[in-house]
């Protein structure tokens, strides 16, 4: 039989190797043919064995986005100079491996939040505390304000970061325990900010955000620019008590996509990014309360982010 060699294991059981696979002594496959050179691994549900994609790929940043991976699959990024690796199956996504050369990027390790009054560099402050954990989210914070007009709020340095140049994903696991009732109501906010004072419908100077205000049951996107606000509202929203992952993507200060549990609930904004010298944000959670004297809280799990600057920041 030309290209076939007959390979004999331990209990002198022989398999035929062919260019169609691995075959036992009665012709059945055992392993299937790899086609290619791609750094395929070899899986098995413990019946059947396949070729998975797995390996390490390389392309652009839009190349990337665009592949729906496979579990273990590791991808260099090209435009960014990071490794990003796949898990969740078909409904997973790319996620920074390890930690990024300093020069190209960074990541904020995913952090659940234990109920420390400081995570790294979260401050807790105001009317906010901890509360227990659950069986899938071990250890909560809670931003809550009960007076009309109050603002509480859970951030980082608000000026710490300049849009315009890096890509910038910043998530976040929430919920809302009680929704605005129209006896007691509360802007609900989470994404990047400059500090100052919102509005009763959540605007601020310079930010790219998620709100929830009393007006709306949807959750609305916005993108503020010296104090010129975009604001769209989605079809998407929250129940009372549910978590849901709130993810920002801002792309080199041209465009913020905003999404729930992985999906994206608007188009993307491209009006009224804070970019430049004076626009700088941070990371907060707000609970901003507008009518009522009862408490209205965000629970907060946890945070995670990354960024790469499409380039060398230094030599």
């Amino acid at each position: 039989m030309a290209n076939t060699a007959v390979i004999f294991g331990a209990n002198n059981s022989g398999r035929i190797l062919t260019p169609g696979g691995l075959l036992d002594y009665l012709g059945n496959p055992i392993l299937p043919a790899q086609a290619g050179n791609g750094g395929k691994f070899l899986t098995t549900d413990g019946t059947t064995a396949t070729w998975g994609v797995g390996g390490t790929s390389s392309g652009t940043k839009s190349s990337m986005f665009a592949l729906t991976g496979s579990n273990g699959q590791i991808y260099y990024n090209t435009t960014y100079n990071m490794y990003f690796g796949w898990s969740g199956g078909a409904s997973g996504r790319w996620w920074p491996i390890g930690i990024p050369d300093p020069k190209y990027g960074f990541v904020w390790a995913p952090e659940d939040i234990l109920g420390a009054d400081r995570i790294g560099s979260i401050d807790l402050s105001g009317n906010n505390g901890q509360l227990a954990g659950n069986l899938l989210n071990p250890g909560l914070c809670t931003v809550s304000q009960s007076a009309a007009s109050g603002v509480s709020r859970m951030s980082q340095q608000l000026n710490s970061i300049q849009l315009g140049t890096m890509d910038l994903w910043i998530e976040s696991i929430i919920a809302i325990p009680t929704l605005s009732n129209g006896s007691d109501n509360a802007c609900h906010v989470f994404g990047l900010n400059d500090g100052s004072s919102y509005s009763a419908t959540g605007a601020c100077t310079d930010g790219v955000y998620f709100t929830l205000d009393p007006v709306n049951a949807n959750w609305l996107t916005n993108t503020s620019s010296n104090s010129v606000l975009t604001s769209k509202t989605s079809s998407t929203a929250p129940s009372a008590g549910t978590f849901y992952r709130l993810s920002i993507f801002v792309e080199a200060g041209t465009q913020a996509t905003f999404y729930v549990n992985g999906t994206a609930i608007t188009t993307a904004h491209t009006t009224n990014l804070p970019t430049g010298a004076g626009r700088q944000t941070g990371v907060a959670w707000d609970v901003h309360k507008t009518l009522g004297a009862g408490a209205l809280t965000m629970s907060v799990d946890n945070f995670a982010g990354w960024g790469a600057f499409n380039g060398a920041r230094v030599a």
